[in-house]
């Protein structure tokens, strides 16, 4: 009877093959996927701790600034993007201010009127290591008026202009 199989060498190069055709899918998928976002990441992004201490308001209730203090941490924030928003719609400001550790600061932005439910929050620009500018999560917010529509935030200490 003759039994006919695959042979060890076959079996070993077949092996070889599928490993190597499975490393270069996982090299090519990793680049694609994550390798492309990299450039994205900023670990001064964990590090940088700002909070807002007071809301500048005119007469008519338009928000014409925000208080921002810096606490320690590390990182070179090189600006920043203020959101203000309610229920239904929110505003992003980009500051292209820095801001130094421990350094207390007010930034001036167009009047944005307000209502009753108005949410002020602050999020980092850091720069990567490539020395690109990167955006953080909002890191603090604070509520003006009677609700925050679910959002966790504190009252805002409003300033008259």
């Amino acid at each position: 009877m003759n039994k006919r199989g695959i042979s060890a060498v076959v079996t070993t190069v077949l092996i070889i093959l599928i490993s190597i055709a499975a490393i270069i899918l996982v090299w090519y998928l990793y680049k694609s996927f994550i390798g492309d976002s990299l450039h994205k990441l900023a670990p001064d992004l964990l590090t940088v701790d700002m909070k807002i201490q007071a809301v500048v308001v005119n007469g008519g209730r338009d928000i014409t600034g925000v208080v921002v203090e810096r606490d320690a941490g590390k990182g070179s924030v090189v600006g920043m993007k203020i959101i203000l928003g309610d229920a239904e719609n929110n505003n992003v400001i980009s500051i292209d201010e820095g801001i130094s550790t421990l350094e207390r600061k007010s930034f001036d932005i167009d009047p944005v009127i307000s209502n009753d439910n108005y949410i002020v929050s602050i999020a980092p620009v850091v720069l990567s290591a490539e020395g690109k500018p990167v955006v953080g999560y909002e890191i603090d917010c604070c509520a003006m008026g009677v609700g925050a529509y679910g959002k966790r935030c504190g009252r805002c200490s409003v300033i008259p202009e």
